[in-house]
């Protein structure tokens, strides 16, 4: 079956990043969810939440993630609430947050850095894939056009795709130590980095137009 389309309709673009209790998503939970959402229209709107997990979750989360996310320092959805909207400052429960980030979600291109990772977690949160069939990984994406404009410019496995390498080489800003790993920081990084790549002189000519943003 054929996925090419001679019309490719715009789509919105939904650069999300997940702060979790550890790697295994059939085990732990995610506990905080930013997007960067860019509508049809160009426009583009930030929205971050957090989800209180259980009790049980919690004993069963990697102290290792915990510190690196900074669980305990940063959790703050208020006692008795099961989630908080950090943008309004508004208390959620569980079906209000999963039908928002699920409306964000609906039909939008899904990128970040590693972005199937959080697509695990993603469907296993709304028990649904709601975004188009194809995510980006923006690490990815722009090795492949760093190593296309350059062949050879880093030798073999040290022309890295880690997010970090890349953006370094296409001169994208990183978040400083305090931002790192929150969802926030990490999701703008991840669309700083794709809006850069798809804006790149010889872009176009190496990439078909639409391949990323079409519904291929």
């Amino acid at each position: 079956m054929s996925t090419s389309s001679t019309t490719k309709q715009p789509r919105p673009l939904a650069s999300t990043d997940l702060e979790t209790l550890g790697l295994d998503p059939a085990r732990h939970d995610a506990w905080e969810i930013g997007i960067v959402y860019r509508g049809i229209d160009g426009m583009v709107s930030e929205h971050l939440w957090q989800k209180r997990p259980s009790e049980q979750a919690l004993l069963e989360a990697d102290p290792e993630a915990l510190e690196i996310n900074r669980y305990h320092e940063r959790m703050v959805v208020p006692e008795g609430a099961e989630a908080f909207d950090m943008i309004h400052g508004v208390p959620l429960t569980l079906g209000e947050l999963f039908k928002e980030i699920h409306d964000f979600l609906d039909g939008a291109i899904l990128i970040g850095s590693n972005i199937g990772f959080d697509a695990d977690f993603l469907r296993r949160m709304l028990g649904a894939a709601p975004w188009h069939y194809r995510p980006v990984c923006v690490a990815t994406l722009a090795a492949g056009f760093l190593y296309s404009a350059e062949p050879g410019a880093m030798p073999g496995e040290a022309y890295s795709f880690s997010t970090s390498a890349v953006s370094k080489h296409m001169g994208v800003r990183q978040p400083g130590p305090d931002e790192r790993h929150t969802a926030l920081p990490d999701a703008r990084w991840a669309f700083d980095l794709y809006t850069t790549v798809c804006s790149s002189p010889g872009y176009d000519e190496r990439y078909r137009p639409g391949l990323v943003d079409g519904a291929m």
